[in-house]
């Protein structure tokens, strides 16, 4: 199912109860790929970070619906 939304933004929740919010990159049976969008001030330049997690920890994911 992660391949079909390939290029999505979704929110993981991962089974130690963090949330992870990101696009997703890329897919594999061993690893997903996230790309995350970092801003600590409005206005300020935003930094991306590339994560890799194992599906193996991922408790629950949905996508997240943008109207922009």
């Amino acid at each position: 199912q992660f391949k079909a939304n390939v290029g999505r933004n979704l929110e993981l929740k991962l089974k130690d109860g963090k949330l992870v919010n990101g696009k997703l990159m890329n897919y594999t049976e061993d690893s997903i790929f996230l790309e995350i969008r970092h801003s600590h001030k409005p206005g300020a330049k935003v930094k991306t970070e590339s994560v890799e997690i194992n599906p193996a920890d991922v408790e629950q994911a949905k996508t997240v619906v943008s109207f922009k």
